[in-house]
């Protein structure tokens, strides 16, 4: 995930007083408890990027990484003996991509998966949506299979697996030859190597075929005292990843199908809210087509008679504008179904969402901005139905199920997805919210 909770560089441009008014102080809080925990005795690990070489950071047979961002090379500088760091790189296995999943595990109790990078502007300035279980069992199988997660990342960034081993393949799918890791699924059987994660006893142990079956005891958003009783239901579960190559052998859901799947488990809704979807590579040297998800809503949108999909997608300073027109393309192709013998009546409805102060956030030399970069949008990754939810840290583009480190809590406990539904409606409901017409007449 993208560290920056002390914003540097955004001080070289705002002044102390405009960096407390924006909420600044939220990340050196964070940063001060994590400071704090190690120093108490805390065991941290932290799994992140590397920058450019530098020297003074951890030593080569302790670290996969080079630079590191410089909030946790205080915490590694504060409390050498109880921080460990590992750095995931993207270009070394798959030739492009980045570590881009939040997910954090507390005394093997406490867990957080959600769209919040460790930087100042997503406690702040930017609008976030995650999923924290609390006070888990450390024997039950959601608290294991997280563990078992973040065990598979944080050797998937250990410097036994390096140099990387890599291997590659001509991909009938997106007709382009792709690098992936020397174990991938994708390659013929005879020709890879073992999985790696599998071979440590990393399986999960749960995935879309075979969900954990999870109690969920829930306090009413109205009173939280300590006395008060607790509601326990019983509820599916399961965690995805991306890539393939992190699923060990495909025993964890591929984070792509648990999208596929949570749309297709819609009879009466889908509400999708992300920052980004595009059914193209946007990241790569040449353009691919990815398909899958826009095929799981079209099919919906034509079969599933009266099925209402909602699309709520963000829009900032840094869309490209070909998100829109792919958009526009989308909305007609599902309009075509009206028109056939046997009209459907589905329907897909996209809007986009817009925080205020989002064409003001990048200064130039003769100009400051009103806000500081990459803020106002709405960064969320979900999609709910009637049925479930999918909570995630991947926008909805190829890099990030092919090349990108990423995860999602898939589950049908019926409070959390009736929270995701009411999140969606007030969003979707706001006058942030235009209609794709709308915001294409403007820009015409």
């Amino acid at each position: 995930m993208y560290w920056n909770l002390l914003g540097q560089e955004d001080r070289k441009v705002f002044s102390d007083s405009e960096m407390e008014k924006f909420g600044a102080e939220r990340g050196k809080i964070l940063l001060n408890a994590l400071r704090d925990a190690a120093a108490r005795g805390v065991k941290l690990r932290v799994l992140t990027v590397s920058q450019s070489p530098k020297e003074g950071v951890l030593k080569e047979d302790e670290s996969s990484c080079t630079e590191l961002p410089d909030e946790v090379q205080m915490l590694a500088d504060a409390a050498p003996q109880n921080v460990a760091v590992r750095c995931w790189s993207g270009p070394e296995w798959y030739g492009s991509g980045i570590l881009h999943q939040k997910m954090w595990v507390f005394d093997a109790r406490h867990v957080y998966v959600g769209s919040a990078n460790m930087d100042w502007k997503s406690l702040a300035q930017v609008m976030e949506v995650g999923v924290i279980m609390e006070n888990l069992p450390p024997t039950s199988a959601v608290i294991r299979d997280m563990q078992k997660l973040f065990e598979t990342w944080w050797m998937f960034a250990s410097p036994e697996l390096l140099p990387a081993k890599t291997a590659t393949y001509f991909s009938g799918k997106f007709q382009r030859e792709l690098q992936v890791p020397a174990w991938s699924l994708y390659l013929p059987e005879g020709s890879r190597m073992e999985d790696p994660f599998q071979k440590a006893g990393l399986t999960s142990l749960g995935n879309i075929s075979h969900q954990l079956q999870t109690p969920f005891s829930t306090r009413s958003a109205e009173n939280t005292t300590e006395n008060e009783k607790v509601s326990s239901t019983a509820a599916q579960m399961f965690v995805a990843a991306a890539p393939l190559e992190a699923t060990a052998a495909r025993s964890r859901a591929f984070d792509e199908d648990a999208l596929v799947y949570t749309i297709q488990s819609a009879k009466s809704f889908v509400s999708l809210s992300v920052m980004d979807f595009a059914p193209f590579s946007m990241y790569t040297p040449g353009p691919l087509h990815w398909p899958a998800l826009i095929d799981a809503l079209l099919a919906g949108v034509y079969s599933k008679p009266g099925l209402q999909v909602r699309l709520l997608i963000s829009q900032w300073q840094h869309t490209s504008p070909q998100i829109l027109e792919a958009l526009a393309t989308l909305k007609k192709e599902a309009e075509l179904c009206q028109h056939l013998h046997a009209r459907c009546s589905g329907r897909l409805e996209i809007k986009i969402f817009r925080v205020p102060g989002w064409q003001n956030t990048t200064s130039t030399a003769s100009t400051k901005a009103t806000w500081p970069s990459y803020t106002r949008v709405n960064h969320a990754k979900y999609i709910v139905t009637d049925t479930r939810v999918n909570v995630g840290t991947s926008n909805m583009e190829w890099g990030y199920f092919y090349t990108t480190a990423g995860a999602s809590v898939n589950t049908n406990h019926e409070l959390t997805r009736k929270a995701l539904e009411n999140v969606f409606e007030r969003n979707w409901n706001s006058s942030y919210a235009q209609s794709l017409e709308e915001v294409m007449a403007e820009i015409s």
